[in-house]
Formats: C-alpha cells, structure tokens, sequence
C-alpha cells in the first residue's frame, strides 16, 4: 500500500467561528503523486499563523456550526474516481495518529463533507465543503479527525489494492474551561549516541488545554575557548496533547568538544514561542547521560523553526584540522 502523504504542522488557536480568509496556495505536488489536497480558509484570527493555513483549527462553543472548504487536485494522467471521508484521530505518544480506515468518533459524527465522492479530471481540481455542526449538548475538550481523499484502484485476483490518499487534519477545541495553548521546557539532557555524536534532548510539557505541535532549534556558546555552533534543527515536529510530557531532541558534530556550553533551545508551536537555556557537558561515554535543569525559560519573539537553522557546526576543514567559529564581532567578507 502506497504510504500516507499528508500535511505538516498543527495549529492551536482560538478563533472565531464564523469569519474565515482565503490561504495561501499549496506547494507543488511530488514527483509521482496522484492527488492533492489543500485548505481553502481559516479563522481571521490565525491569518498570521502558518500552521492554521494548512489544518481546520478551530475552538467553537457548543451549537456552534462553522463551514470550511478544501481543493482536491488530480496530478496523475486519467480521470479519477475520488471518494473524500472524515476518519478519527487521536494524540498520542508525540504523535498525531490516524485511525484505521473510517474510524469515527465525536468529531467524524458532527463532520458532513459535500460531496463525499467525485470525479476529477487529468489536471483538474473539485472543491469541496466542510461543515462541521457541534450539538448543544456535549462535553468540553479537544477533538481530532482527518478529511482524507482517495482513489483506490480496483482489486486484482489476490484481493489486494492499492490506496492513493491525501489529507487534512482537523483540530476542534469544545470551549468550556479550557486553558490557552502554551507548553514549557523542562530540564536538558546531555547524551553521546552509538555513534559517539553528542545529542541534547529537552523535555517539553503541554500545560495548555489544546494539542501543540513542536519543533525549533538548539544551538552551543560560551564553549571551551569561546566556541559556538550553529543552530541545529530539532529532529522532528512532535505533536503533545494537553498535559502530556514528550522528549525534543537535536544533534551535533561527533568532533565537538565535551564542553561546558551555554545550549539554548528554541521551540514553536505556530504562534507560542519559548526558549530555555542551561550549562551542560557532553559525556565521553557512549550512552552516557547528564541531566541539568534549565536556567531560564521564557517566551520568545515571533521565529520560524526552520529559518536559520544550517548546518550543525561551521566547519573549516583542512590538512586534518578543524576551526569552528569563535565568538566576537562579525565582519562581512
């Protein structure tokens, strides 16, 4: 079965229901996929949050019914025949995770997309509409679905077939006495991998009401000799529910030094930005870990995870030598 490709980064936002703008359009499609899929509008209150241009993020009181649309895009050679559902989600374990097949839950129930089967032609696009009505009588929190499109082919002799799908997720909050998104960094690990590469490891705590998805950065200073790096991206977006604890980690040059070092560590989720920032050493075993709380914590100004983020250390490598950059002014070449 051809693996999932869905859409990147989750928002958590609290918006009004009914006021929507238009998004920006979606980047191309992959060399070999058959389908697209992109978000129409968002909440008036996330137009500057890119993460709520790309997933229905929302928070809505109870009655509320709001209305959202998504374009679905036949990239491959022949018409096809696309069906377009609402299956369940959950969050768990870092994760967002897809339920099997049509999974239903609360959110699935209350979720009527128009229309739910459709043909497209080669290059073309039908859009589709979302209408998403929560009962009057229901319980406060955060639910999670995904609209998916798919085409599957007919099946062969053995049974087997295969599924194209793309999708949106979907991340409702139920206002009732919820806390606003926020999450904080706990204490720092310092470790040496298998490989001897030297890895930080910061532990994040949701302490919000609403499902955040992070990534940043981490960078060294004040190291042996007024040594620094780079900012180094975090491994992975991961995705932590309200009051869930999860692991963000990122990796350095196996040639840099044991320390001590000033880490800071960058996180986002969307529009929520905090850093932390704690002395640490790397230890000489492989496997070791040394463990430091973290100094300071706070929020950051407005930053994009990814902006910035090079290589792990600057190199200057020659006759077996290596430099890395040291701290003071800075002059253009």
């Amino acid at each position: 079965m051809r693996s999932v490709h869905a859409l990147l980064l989750a928002a958590a936002i609290a918006a009004p229901a009914a006021q929507v703008v238009p998004v920006a359009a979606s980047a191309a499609p992959a060399p070999g996929d058959h389908l697209g899929i992109q978000l129409l509008d968002a909440p008036v209150s996330g137009k500057d949050d890119p993460r709520a241009h790309i997933y229905i993020v929302d928070q809505l009181k109870t009655g509320t019914t709001i209305t959202r649309h998504v374009r679905i895009t036949n990239f491959s050679g022949e018409r096809a025949a696309v069906s377009v559902y609402v299956a369940a989600a959950s969050v768990s374990g870092g994760q967002f995770r897809f339920g099997a097949d049509k999974a239903r839950n609360d959110l699935t129930a209350w979720t009527i997309l128009t229309p739910s089967a459709t043909s497209i032609a080669p290059g073309a696009a039908t859009e589709v509409t979302v209408r998403i009505a929560v009962p009057r009588r229901t319980t406060s929190g955060e639910r999670y679905a995904v609209i998916w499109a798919q085409i599957a082919s007919p099946p062969v002799t053995s049974g087997i077939r295969q599924i194209n799908r793309v999708g949106v997720r979907i991340y409702l909050d139920i206002a009732g006495n919820q806390k606003p998104s926020d999450f904080s960094i706990g204490s720092i690990t310092a470790t040496r991998d298998k490989t001897g590469q030297p890895r930080i490891t910061a532990q994040v705590h949701n302490t919000g009401g609403r499902a955040v998805d992070i990534a940043g950065t981490a960078d060294l200073s004040d190291g042996p000799g007024g040594l620094r790096t780079d900012p180094s991206r975090t491994n992975a977006t991961v995705t932590i529910g309200p009051g869930d604890t999860q692991q963000v980690s990122a990796s350095f040059d196996k040639r840099l030094l044991g320390g001590p070092w000033l880490v800071t560590v960058k996180l986002a989720s969307g529009t929520l930005h905090h850093s932390a920032t704690a002395t640490i050493r790397f230890p000489a075993a492989v496997g070791a870990r040394v463990v430091v709380p973290v100094s300071q914590t706070k929020p950051g100004t407005p930053w994009l995870p990814w902006a910035g983020a090079g290589l792990a250390l600057v190199l200057v490598l020659g006759c077996g030598a290596w430099v890395m950059r040291r701290k003071g002014p800075r002059h253009a070449a």
